[in-house]
Formats: C-alpha cells, sequence, structure tokens
C-alpha cells in the first residue's frame, strides 16, 4: 500500500496525524513513516490556508521524519515564468522568506530558477501620483488607474506566450488577472472595468446580497409579508422600485398622509395619487401573496412597476437582470418545495442582515475573453500571463480576541480583559500571521507568466502596516508606469452607459435631510 499526498503545506495536524498513521510501521503510533511507503508533495512558500487549520510547522516536522526514513527532493525549476519575474520574485522574497529563531511557521527560501525563455522586463511599479490620503480614496483612484492600463496593453500588441497553442500572439483581455487578498471594496475596481468596456468575471465573488437591486428585492418582499414593518417600507418607497423622493415622501407626511398600505391615508390633491397606487398594489400582493406563491408575487411586482426595465438601463444594467432573475429562480426554489411566501421572505431578509456570502450570476462565460478577478485563494495553482496586484492598500489584520496560548488553552483579550498570556501569545501570532502574508504574496505574484504590475501605494496615514509595504523596497528596482502617460478612459463606450460619479452629500445637506426626518416622525 502506497500513499500520496499532493499540496501537503496546506494540511492540518487532524488531516497529517491520519495520513502518518496510515504510512506508519506496524504497530507505531507515532511519527514513524515505513520506508519506501509515503510520498508528500508540498511548498512551504505557499501554504495560505491557516484559517482552515493548516500549519506549516507540521509540515516541516513531517518533512524531517521522512527524510529519516526516505529522502527530500527538490525541484526548483520554474517553467511558468518568465526570468525577469523569477528574477524579481527571488529578490523580492528571499529576505522574507526566512527560517524565524522562535519556530517553524516560515522556512527557509529557496532560490527559483526559470526554465523559460523571456528576455527583457517583466516587472512594473503603476504609479498612480495620487494625492489621497485614505484607504477608500486611493482604491477608487486605483481601479480607474488599473482599467486605464489594461486599456492601453490590450492596444499596445505587446505579446504574451498562448497558455494553449504555447506559441507567441498579442495580450488579449482573457490573458490578465487582478488578484487580490479580499474583496474589499471591489467595487472600486469592477466599476471602472465596466464603465471603460473591458469585459470581467468576478471568480469566487460573494457580492450578491450586497447589491442595490437584490436588497431591493429583499425589503420589497419583506414589506408585502410584514406590513407593519415602517422602516422596511420607506426603504421600499425610496428605492428604485418606486422612486418616490425624500422630498416627496416627507410632503406627503406633512399633508396628513400616513405610510401604511393596508389603511393608507392619502390627502386630496397634491400630486399623491402615486402613492395611491403604490399601496394598491403591495397591498394586493400581501393579500394574494400565499395564493400566488414568491415567484408570481415577485414577478408581478417586478412587472407592474417597471424595475426590471429601469435596471435595464441603469449603469451595470446587465449584471442587475441577472441578480434579479436569480431571485427569482430562488423564489422558484422555495416553491418547489411547498415553503410559504413567508419562508422566502424571511429568508432574504436573513440573509442581507447576515451579510451572507453568495456569488453574482456571471453576465459572462468563463471561457469569454474577459479579465479575471479574483483573490490569492482562488488564484492558488492557477497561472495567468498577466498579473496586476491590487487592493495592496489592506492593511494587516490584528489579533483575534481568542488566539492560541502557551499551554493549549485559549489566550483571551474580551472587553478590555486579558489573561495572563494573552501579550506573549499575540506576539507570536502576530508573527505567523505575518508569516503567512509575505506566503499569500508570494503565491500572488507567482501566478504570472509574462508581465507582473503592482500599482504604487502612498503611506496614508496611520494604523497597521499595508500589504504593499512587504513589496515596497523591491518594487524601487521594478519598470516604473506612469498613470499620467496612460490614455484616459473612453467616455460613453462599451456595453454600458457611463453615469456620472455618486459622491456623498456634504454635512450641510446631509443636516437639512436629517432634520426633516425628525420632522415627519415626530408628529
Amino acid at each position: 500500500r502506497y500513499i500520496l499526498v499532493d499540496e501537503f503545506q496546506d494540511t492540518d495536524p487532524l488531516q497529517a496525524g491520519i495520513i502518518m498513521l496510515l504510512a506508519g510501521r506496524p504497530g507505531s503510533s507515532g511519527v514513524d513513516p515505513e520506508p519506501g511507503r509515503l510520498f508528500l508533495v508540498g511548498d512551504p512558500k505557499q501554504s495560505i490556508y491557516r484559517f482552515r487549520g493548516a500549519d506549516v510547522e507540521i509540515y516541516e516536522l513531517v518533512k524531517e521524519a521522512v527524510a529519516g526514513a526516505g529522502s527530500i527532493l527538490r525541484i526548483t525549476q520554474n517553467f511558468r515564468s518568465v526570468r525577469g519575474i523569477i528574477d524579481w520574485v527571488n529578490g523580492a522574497f528571499a529576505g522574507l522568506i526566512r527560517k524565524p529563531d522562535d519556530g517553524r511557521y516560515m522556512p527557509e527560501y529557496e532560490p527559483v530558477h526559470a526554465m523559460r525563455k523571456g528576455e527583457g522586463p517583466a516587472v512594473f511599479s503603476l504609479d498612480l501620483e495620487t494625492e489621497a490620503t485614505r484607504s477608500g480614496d486611493f482604491r477608487r483612484e486605483e481601479g480607474e488607474a488599473v482599467a486605464r492600463y489594461i486599456r492601453d496593453l490590450v492596444g499596445s500588441g505587446r505579446e504574451v506566450l498562448d497558455p494553449v497553442t504555447r506559441e507567441e500572439r498579442p495580450v488579449r483581455f482573457g490573458d490578465i488577472a487582478m488578484i487580490y487578498r479580499s474583496t474589499t471594496g471591489i467595487e472600486n475596481y469592477e466599476d471602472p472595468l465596466r464603465e471603460a468596456g473591458i469585459p470581467y468575471l468576478v471568480e469566487g465573488g460573494k457580492l450578491y446580497y450586497s447589491r442595490q437591486e437584490v436588497r431591493d428585492i429583499s425589503n420589497a418582499v419583506w414589506v408585502i409579508e410584514d406590513p407593519f414593518d415602517s422602516a422596511a417600507l420607506l426603504a421600499v418607497l425610496r428605492s428604485p422600485i418606486f422612486g418616490f423622493s425624500d422630498e416627496e415622501i416627507f410632503l406627503f407626511s406633512r399633508a396628513g398622509g400616513r405610510l401604511d398600505y393596508l389603511e393608507p391615508r392619502v390627502p386630496e390633491g397634491g400630486g399623491f395619487e402615486h402613492f395611491r397606487e403604490a399601496f394598491c398594489l403591495l397591498s394586493r400582493l400581501h393579500t394574494g401573496r400565499n395564493a400566488e406563491g414568491p415567484v408570481s408575487t415577485l414577478r408581478e411586482l417586478l412587472a407592474r412597476t417597471g424595475y426590471l426595465s429601469t435596471s435595464k438601463i441603469r449603469v451595470h444594467g446587465e449584471q442587475r437582470i441577472l441578480n434579479l432573475r436569480k431571485a427569482i429562480q430562488t423564489a422558484r426554489v422555495f416553491e418547489e418545495k411547498m415553503l410559504s411566501f413567508r419562508h422566502y421572505a424571511r429568508w432574504m431578509r436573513d440573509q442581507d442582515i447576515l451579510g451572507a456570502a453568495e456569488g453574482e450570476s456571471p453576465a459572462i462565460d468563463e471561457g469569454e475573453n474577459a479579465v479575471r478577478m479574483i483573490t490569492i485563494h482562488k488564484a492558488k495553482g492557477l497561472q495567468f500571463p498577466v498579473v496586476i496586484l491590487v487592493n495592496l492598500v489592506q492593511a494587516m489584520r490584528g489579533p483575534d480576541k481568542f488566539i492560541p496560548g502557551g499551554d493549549g488553552l485559549p489566550a483571551m483579550n474580551v472587553s478590555g480583559r486579558r489573561t495572563s498570556d494573552y501579550a506573549v501569545a499575540s506576539i507570536r501570532e502576530e508573527s505567523m500571521d505575518t508569516a503567512e502574508t509575505v506566503r499569500m504574496l508570494y503565491v500572488a505574484a507567482t501566478r504570472a507568466g509574462d508581465l507582473l504590475v503592482v500599482p504604487r501605494v502612498p503611506a496614508l496615514g496611520r494604523g497597521r502596516p499595508k500589504l504593499y509595504g512587504f513589496l515596497a523596497d523591491a518594487l524601487a528596482d521594478a519598470g516604473r508606469i506612469l498613470l499620467r502617460d496612460l490614455p484616459a478612459l473612453p467616455s460613453g463606450e462599451g456595453p454600458f452607459t457611463v453615469m456620472p460619479r455618486i459622491t456623498p452629500e456634504n454635512t450641510a445637506a446631509a443636516q437639512k435631510a436629517r432634520t426633516k426626518w425628525a420632522a415627519v416622525f415626530s408628529g
């Protein structure tokens, strides 16, 4: 009996223990594999699943045990990336991936050797020349800069190695991957791509329930189920489903109108008939919701309000329509399971409140020529001719409230109260988290075959270190792309209408609106 385990660097202690028992000598109960029985494949520099229990220290311990019963074969050849990328990666990570003095949670770096032909610059820093002082502002600028760069790159005629034919050809949108650690602020990178008419696909996205059209539907079906939820009713009236403005609702209430669709009071004159129509529709849908079921009720709401049509002509219209259709498909599942409208309404509301992770219906098929937007974890094991590392403005996370202590019990920091070992444990925890962050950046950088681009992140005030800081020194030796040298994004092109960017209202306007609403609810 022989055992082969791939990606061994991502195993947790329990999995490793089971493997060692299966491969152990007869009667053995420890780390004592029988010679020739166990074959492990792994790269500790790519161990990035600590949140799932993966422990690179276990990898190192097992490797030592295997070395005692067999041999270690080191493979350092890289057939994916051109020499320029490999040389930069070696220089950038040799000083970051080093075995620590206090454990085995980081391996010693072993240089990789490029086996692909290809000369010339392959790693570039994209300089936004920004004056942003906040992460949110920088993300918006970075998203537009990356979209400008992609448009320019695809039109430049630069050649890359085709992953299938293995022949050189001009770069396409489908050769490019935007890789990031998490989806925080991802809309800042999606919007410029859409506005520039650049096709893209978010792989492993989890933002479905946070999309405005899905929240609109969630509020609407809940209001149809529960007419007494005044906050949800107000949200639905103000949403694009009915489209009432704050001023219209304020004037309606001041004229004596009552926001209650079961027993409405609509003032005569004053242009308030649209309120009566909205209340009549909601009342009818409420009355027939159980007889008609979730699908028919939702379809009637969309048809009578024209929400499907208005969604289609808005920015990102195609994606909005797909998301609305997905809401209908979800409703159909509830009908097929003989569940009530209330079950569907409550489930939709709970997904929104809990921030459930769910991917959108893709507007582009997997095989189409489109830029890939993908997390580092999803990108692991994949390769792309062009990789752009984005959202490195993201800060390092601090230690959790509950972390492993030295005695096997958790060290805690809750409501300002700490266990005696928390201070020491948190230092080690931060060191281990930093080590994994470096490994994640290594994984991200080594996905690139022909071209690696990293937008430069400026110092943005105080706070925890940014991910970019690990690469800043090495990027000083990379090529430089200046944003001012790139063509501006074309206005009005592509499959979507380019709308003016909506910015938050100023303080005075916000205070004025707050005062008006206070008057409404005070009587």
